[in-house]
């Protein structure tokens, strides 16, 4: 007995396929984006809420994405 069903018996609905491949390529997209973004400022971080948002140590050495007000 084959472990792999063949093409025939499986149902697909083609069109929940198309729209999850329209959202994660949509999401590649954005992400392409945030990466030129970054690599032309040589920051190594992203915050999307607060842009000025930089790398930080804490008091306990933990380090966080915030801003020093």
């Amino acid at each position: 007995m084959s472990l792999i069903k063949e093409a025939s018996t499986i149902d697909v609905d083609t069109d929940k396929v198309n729209q999850t491949l329209e959202l994660l390529t949509n999401h590649q997209q954005e992400l392409d984006t945030i990466k030129a973004k970054l690599e032309s400022t040589k920051r190594s971080n992203y915050c999307s809420t607060e842009s000025d948002a930089h790398i930080m140590r804490t008091a306990n050495k933990h380090i966080v994405l915030g801003y020093n007000v």
